[in-house]
């Protein structure tokens, strides 16, 4: 109910000015962009010879990974190939590093590939098309100011700072 209960409010805060397709977009947008702000977290078994898992549908981004209560260190693939030679696949231990495996693919690998079972403990920015009660003011300020500062026959660059503003207020007080 938060998206009804959110373009309504945006709505009415903007004296029905704005255009309900365009609120509906932004809603969407907003949502997607803030969802590091909806962080979640899970465990997961972790397979002898197993280097490569999935994020799950619903994450948007890795945030943090653990194995067994070890933090492991984000890396990028340059800086493992430079560190650890052409052959860093086949290396195997206890993992020290991840990495994102493809940006399409929402997988993840775990450096150097374990040797051992164990417990993945991940946190990740998670998609909700619902988001808490608490985030809602903010999503409507935000909202209006991307509306008021688009092109437009209600095209308005200081009520878009100010509704900018007030977003940027409720993400600060309620995070």
């Amino acid at each position: 109910m938060a998206k009804a209960t959110v373009t309504a409010l945006a709505s009415t805060l903007s004296m029905s000015l704005a255009d309900v397709n365009a609120i509906d977009r932004y809603y969407d947008d907003i949502v997607y962009e803030r969802s590091l702000l909806l962080a979640n977290t899970t465990t997961a078994a972790a397979t002898a010879g197993t280097a490569v898992y999935a994020l799950g549908a619903l994450a948007t981004e890795l945030l943090a990974l653990f194995f067994d209560g070890a933090y492991l260190f984000p890396t990028m693939l340059k800086e493992l190939e430079a560190a650890a030679g052409p052959g860093w696949r086949d290396a195997t231990g206890t993992p020290t590093h991840w990495l994102t495996e493809e940006e399409t693919e929402n997988n993840f690998r775990v450096w150097p590939t374990p040797d051992v079972a164990g417990t993945l403990r991940l946190v990740y920015g998670e998609y909700r098309a619902d988001v808490p009660t608490w985030l809602e003011p903010a999503i409507a300020w935000d909202i209006l100011a991307r509306e008021f500062q688009r092109d437009s026959d209600h095209r308005d660059p200081a009520f878009a700072a100010a509704c900018a503003f007030m977003a940027q207020r409720y993400y600060v007080a309620v995070i």
